[in-house]
């Protein structure tokens, strides 16, 4: 049977993106916010790049960016100390491509996705 886990989304960035290192390797993280044309409410992902694309994205990771992401979903599953049981569900960014930076702000060269 074959594997596809493959999510496209575009969207804007919802603060400014957390960079951290774990085992030695980069991680960014943000929120992305969706805008679905005639919703009331902008739906939410949280996304996550490693390594070479963390450090790539991180300049560009800035709140009210807009930017294409494409990469893998992932879910995550845990008890917190009080016992509640939580699920989380994450897109692995492999590739990015910004659309548009922050109004008032310039992005002076956009990343091709690949």
């Amino acid at each position: 049977m074959a594997y596809v886990n493959n999510a496209q989304l575009c969207g804007f960035i919802v603060g400014n993106g957390e960079l951290a290192e774990y085992g030695g390797t980069p991680c960014l993280k943000f929120l992305l916010a969706l805008n679905k044309p005639g919703a009331k409410k902008a739906s939410y992902i949280n996304c996550v790049a490693w390594g070479e694309t963390a450090l790539r994205l991180v300049d560009y990771c800035l709140k009210g960016v807009e930017i294409f992401v494409g990469g893998e979903l992932e879910t995550s599953a845990f008890v917190d100390s009080r016992g509640s049981n939580h699920k989380s569900t994450s897109l692995r960014i492999e590739k990015f491509s910004i659309v548009q930076g922050p109004k008032g702000a310039s992005v002076e060269k956009p990343i091709p996705p690949g």
